[in-house]
């Protein structure tokens, strides 16, 4: 069994920055401040380098209950990004059109602003596990 220690997820949010150490995990929660967040919504998490090439773009389920979306970065989203700097966009849709991998191709209604922010991959000694 793991102890405490090894659980403890590296990710630190700060308003709308966020930090993690490359190859490691951790949670991030996007919850809505006003309106209601319901199960035909979807939460699109979108990161990109300064260029605009995407890295790492994610579908989110709504936890209707929670009003929110829990997002999880896994070893395998950041063990192969480099340390460095990224941007981040958080929108919600509704009404979605997905193809046959689950990216969305566009939506017909999307109801928040899009959040932004920057996103910074640490290194870490030796460099990812």
């Amino acid at each position: 069994m793991a102890n405490e220690e090894e659980m403890r997820m590296a990710v630190e949010v700060q308003g709308t920055m966020i930090r993690i150490p490359q190859g490691d995990t951790g949670a991030v929660k996007f919850a809505a401040e006003k309106g209601k967040i319901t199960q035909e919504d979807v939460g699109v998490f979108t990161m990109v380098r300064r260029d605009g090439t995407l890295i790492l773009r994610k579908m989110l389920l709504p936890d209707a209950e929670g009003n929110a979306f829990d997002m999880m970065f896994t070893y395998e989203d950041t063990a192969r990004i480099k340390p460095d700097h990224y941007e981040w966009s958080f929108r919600v849709v509704r009404d979605g059109v997905f193809d046959a991998n689950g990216r969305l191709n566009g939506t017909r209604s999307q109801h928040t602003a899009v959040l932004k922010g920057r996103l910074s991959v640490l290194a870490v000694a030796g460099g990812a596990r």
